[in-house]
C-alpha cells in the first residue's frame, strides 16, 4: 500500500492510522490525550481556588507565582467550566481550580 509516497504493508498502514487516531488495538480503547496548562513567565501571581469552586476573587486558596520560576506548567486533570476553569495539581496547594479563559494569558496545549 502506498501513502504519501511511502510503501506500507497493510499491518503497518493500520498501525499508522491507529496511532494518528490515538487507538491502541491491543487495549481496544483510545489513548488519553493529556492537555497541559502553561502560565507565562511574565505573570507575577495567579489565583487558585478549591477545585469545586467558587472560582471568584475572595475565594482563592492560594496564589501561584509563575514569574518567580520562569513560568509554570501543569497537567490538566479536568475542565470544570469548559474554556474557563481547569483543575490542576500543585505542589503547594494540592488539587485546585484555576481560571484560564481566553485573554487570561494562560496557554493550553
Amino acid at each position: 500500500m502506498r501513502w504519501f509516497g511511502e510503501e506500507y504493508s497493510v499491518e503497518q498502514f493500520v498501525a499508522l492510522i491507529d496511532a494518528l487516531r490515538g487507538v491502541n488495538r491491543q487495549e481496544g480503547i483510545p489513548k488519553k490525550r493529556v492537555q497541559r496548562l502553561y502560565l507565562p513567565a511574565d505573570a507575577k501571581e495567579w489565583n487558585v481556588y478549591r477545585a469545586g469552586g467558587p472560582w471568584s476573587v475572595g475565594h482563592q486558596v492560594g496564589r501561584l507565582q509563575p514569574a518567580k520560576f520562569g513560568g509554570l506548567d501543569y497537567e490538566i486533570l479536568a475542565w470544570n467550566i469548559p474554556g474557563v476553569v481547569v483543575v490542576i495539581k500543585t505542589q503547594d496547594f494540592g488539587v485546585v481550580g484555576i481560571y484560564v479563559a481566553v485573554g487570561s494569558g494562560a496557554v493550553i496545549e
